[in-house]
């Protein structure tokens, strides 16, 4: 039996749309960080400026160790990948790490590029 290609893409697109949901916020934050021109960062008043840049670092050289690490990681993968061509069919191996490995490379320098920008207080912007 033949499954309509609607159903395939409503399917695909709830599939997506689930996998979202379960992306941290800061992910989600650094997605739109090239669309965004300041960085607002809101923090409660028993915390210090220092608290706040502290925590604000880590948070970005985390993800910058994450995006490296898997970077690597498909990265080394994608070739190996390119060996299932030879099996008739599409190549998902490829395709996933190839899309893979690009959102990382794209992550990784979006948390440097805020990572350089630090915050300067309480409910105030820094520039990107």
């Amino acid at each position: 039996s033949e499954v309509p290609e609607a159903t395939l893409w409503t399917r695909a697109k709830t599939l997506h749309a689930k996998l979202e949901s379960k992306r941290p916020v800061s992910e989600k934050v650094l997605k739109e960080v090239p669309e965004a021109t300041a960085v607002r960062i809101h923090y409660p008043a028993s915390l210090s400026r220092e608290q706040v840049r502290t925590i604000y670092n880590e948070l970005i050289e985390s993800q910058i160790q994450k995006h490296k690490k898997w970077l690597i990681i498909d990265g080394a993968l994608l070739p190996f990948s390119v060996l299932l061509t030879l099996v008739p069919g599409p190549n998902l191996a490829l395709a996933y790490l190839a899309w893979r490995t690009l959102g990382h490379y794209k992550g990784r320098a979006r948390s440097a590029m805020v990572g350089r920008e630090r915050p300067t207080g309480g409910s105030e912007s820094s520039k990107t």
